[in-house]
């Protein structure tokens, strides 16, 4: 894990990589750190539907399956299908 140090001291804000079990002996050896809470990063869009954020070759693969196999429940109008799934 890397975790994001505060030196209370000097104010200098540092990552550092270690293992979860090695966090709480590195504080408590060095009292004048703190540990700094950073958000997660990650890509989130509200705007859309599922269907829209899939890759266009993905959806070109949709439409392979969809043709070779129009009597099962992917067969016939992914699209559709999808959005009857959510």
């Amino acid at each position: 894990m890397i975790y994001t140090f505060k030196n209370n001291d000097t104010g200098e804000v540092f990552e550092k990589h270690m293992r979860m079990a090695e966090k709480e002996p590195y504080l408590e050896a060095n009292p004048h750190l703190s540990l700094v809470i950073t958000p997660v990063g990650f890509n989130y869009s509200s705007r859309g539907e599922v269907y829209s954020n899939i890759p266009d070759g993905f959806k070109d693969r949709l439409k392979e399956i969809d043709k070779a196999h129009p009597d099962t429940i992917y067969g016939g109008d992914t699209k559709k299908n999808m959005k009857d799934s959510y």
